[in-house]
């Protein structure tokens, strides 16, 4: 069963927002660094929750997804995070019962909206684990994991 439409915006902003503070604090000479090779480094963790962020409006929308190019450097991509923040936010806002309870397709499945809304806020709060220790092996001290 789902949650009011509202609690699904501001539990995304409650996740999303202390990662955006963390993002800033990221110095452009870091904007490579991973934890290890082939991880993903700060710019393209960020250049995913990007993604993430299109896919997931596209998919609820029903809409064929079409992936937005990565931005060339952690300054455009963090804009890029921060324009699609509010965005996404008003978008899980304004959904209906209906639309919550819904089935649609995606990663060849068969989900309930609510239910793909809750894999998403996983999925980034997975990557946001990622960052917070990227941060410290950076010598960057995180903030609060989630916006109380």
């Amino acid at each position: 069963m789902p949650y009011p439409a509202k609690e699904y915006a501001d539990a995304f902003i409650r996740h999303r927002q202390p990662m955006l503070n963390l993002l800033e604090q990221i110095p452009t000479q870091h904007q490579h660094f991973a934890l290890r090779e082939g991880a993903m480094s700060f710019l393209g963790m960020v250049n995913h929750l990007s993604m993430t962020d299109a896919y997931i409006q596209t998919a609820l929308s029903g809409e064929k997804f079409v992936p937005p190019a990565p931005s060339p450097d952690l300054e455009t991509a963090l804009a890029a995070l921060k324009t699609s923040t509010p965005k996404v936010a008003a978008f899980l806002e304004n959904m209906t019962s209906e639309e919550l309870n819904a089935e649609i397709q995606a990663f060849r499945q068969t989900w309930k909206v609510y239910r793909l809304i809750d894999f998403g806020r996983e999925h980034e709060a997975h990557h946001k684990g990622q960052l917070w220790l990227m941060a410290r092996a950076v010598g960057i001290e995180p903030p609060m994991f989630y916006q109380f």
